[in-house]
């Protein structure tokens, strides 16, 4: 038996109630080779693993939507003052047409409508980007 091994079985009375345990241990630790069971640490280790790797799958996701929306952001302001220009002139021709509280109505309308559409589409850029990134875990299936 291993010295350190048996002195601190002298020392310890809950070691010594496990007696066949620290025999197996002892003839472990004296055997040149350890028996392994590859298939078990594999299995083992990707049990561990598959936290780690969905964190950094969530990262890497993140990534990506943080960069598609800073470069889907970074002509809104050229868009929406060319709407406003559009939106003005709009109004000029339709009060020319109508009167001035209707134009302004149609108008109105109109800006909301541009404004829903814009942040729909905004918004779909994260579920897009999401919606690739599940199919490519997935075998490419939906």
């Amino acid at each position: 038996m291993n010295r350190p091994l048996s002195e601190h079985l002298d020392e310890c009375h809950e070691c010594r109630s496990h007696g066949t345990t620290l025999d197996e241990i002892s003839i472990a630790l004296d055997a040149d080779t350890v028996p392994i069971d590859g298939s078990q640490l594999s299995t083992d280790a990707m049990v561990w693993l598959t936290a780690a790797l969905e964190n950094n799958a969530s990262e890497a996701l993140w990534r990506r939507i943080i960069g598609a929306l800073v470069l889907a952001l970074a002509p809104l302001p050229l868009v929406l003052a060319f709407d406003a220009y559009l939106l003005r002139a709009f109004h000029a021709l339709l009060k020319s047409i109508m009167p001035g509280p209707v134009a302004t109505y149609v108008t109105f309308s109109y800006c909301a409508l541009l404004a829903l559409l814009l942040a729909g589409t905004y918004a779909a850029i994260p579920i897009t980007i999401g919606r690739g990134r599940r199919s490519s875990f997935a075998g490419g299936v939906n």
